[in-house]
């Protein structure tokens, strides 16, 4: 078994504040979270942390070196036929309840989900496992960010990664793990790592998305047709001369007619004419109205012909 001083890279004279430091600058190279992290590296020293930080047990470990006493529960080594199986032993039996990050306890039972989409394809990362209060918070955080940094960029990740959000958020709220100890503010502060909109990643991805929703609704309004029709007249002076000048496919002159309920109207690209009945027509006139608005249902279509008045279009 490796000596627990040489697993945090102090000297066995250290102070307590020493093997502390050790320790808090080795589990931010290991945390498994981190690049180039490892949770085995991360859970050695944790363990050796426990025992050094702790003064009893400490004394217990410093008296195992020299007299060969096991460093957890005192046992004299020499009475035991495989000193290396007894000390993991004790560590198995304790490890059940410890922090798979730092070791420590007390633990809860936690799952964690993150979503990264890839338009037409998403991938998912996961975390089942006990952690203690501060690694839980860290944990949940990360995969927070992650989601909401990498989770919207899919149709299915879109709604996945809101999914996992809440769904992280439920078992984080639920679980609840008292503090964790021993105690350490300067570990647990590592641990726990920054809040999630205190991150650069969750705040590009909230500002994308309100471009891309921004310009979607402008494009929306802008080309959106007009709620009674895709079709529309010009404008009345457009109106005026085709009523005075247009003839019907009959050869009789438009001027006779008006735009009255029961009259006909034959469009020619924006520009509405009104036409008898009797010859081609796009249209017949079914009211006049002063908001096009109010126009039935049945017309399809309507016609400025006064700045004040339109007149409502059934398809014929």
């Amino acid at each position: 078994m490796r000596d627990l001083y040489e697993s945090l890279g102090v000297s066995p004279t250290a102070s307590t504040e020493e093997i502390r430091a050790a320790y808090i600058t080795l589990i931010r190279q290991a945390h498994p979270d981190v690049e180039g992290g490892d949770e085995e590296w991360a859970k050695e020293i944790t363990a050796a942390y426990n025992v050094l930080s702790d003064p009893a047990q400490r004394a217990r470990y410093d008296d195992s070196r020299s007299v060969g006493c096991c460093p957890i529960c005192g046992t004299d080594m020499r009475t035991v036929v495989d000193p290396s199986a007894h000390v993991l032993a004790h560590l198995a039996q304790r490890s059940t309840d410890w922090c798979e990050l730092c070791g420590r306890t007390p633990t809860a039972a936690f799952s964690f989900r993150s979503n990264a989409g890839f338009i037409f394809a998403r991938q998912v990362w996961g975390f089942d496992g006990r952690l203690c209060a501060s690694c839980s918070k860290g944990m949940y955080r990360e995969f927070q960010a992650r989601n909401i940094s990498r989770g919207p960029w899919g149709f299915i990740s879109f709604f996945a990664t809101i999914y996992y959000l809440i769904r992280n958020a439920v078992n984080f709220s639920q679980a609840n793990p008292p503090p964790a100890q021993p105690a350490d503010p300067i570990a647990d502060s590592a641990l726990q790592g920054r809040p999630v909109f205190a991150r650069l990643g969750p705040w590009i991805t909230v500002g994308l998305l309100v471009l891309l929703l921004g310009n979607a609704f402008t494009q929306a309004t802008t080309d959106a047709p007009s709620s009674m029709t895709d079709r529309v007249s010009g404008t009345s002076s457009n109106l005026s001369n085709s009523q005075s000048g247009s003839q019907t496919s009959g050869n009789s002159p438009a001027r006779s007619l008006d735009w009255t309920p029961g009259t006909c109207v034959e469009f020619t690209g924006d520009i509405a004419s009104l036409s008898l009945c009797s010859g081609r027509h796009d249209g017949q006139i079914t009211d006049i109205v002063s908001n096009p608005a109010r126009c039935p249902s049945s017309a399809g279509w309507y016609v400025e012909f006064t700045p004040t008045s339109f007149a409502c279009i059934r398809e014929s």
